[in-house]
């Protein structure tokens, strides 16, 4: 997806991420892989925000 937006649009976001770089498909899967498993087990109603610090609380 990243590869069909616009390269300006791509660098402004880039430098809001407080993380300084986009997130990677398998860091979300090791999150979800983390939430499927036993460890997670008292983890409920929570959002967890996976966005490199952009959208933090």
């Amino acid at each position: 997806m990243a590869s069909a937006t616009h390269p300006d649009l791509l660098s402004q976001t880039l430098k809001m991420i407080p993380a300084g770089r986009f997130g990677e498909a398998h860091e979300i899967g090791e999150l979800i892989l983390f939430l499927a498993g036993d460890k997670a087990s008292y983890i409920n109603g929570a959002c967890i925000d996976a966005n490199g610090g952009i959208f933090m609380t």
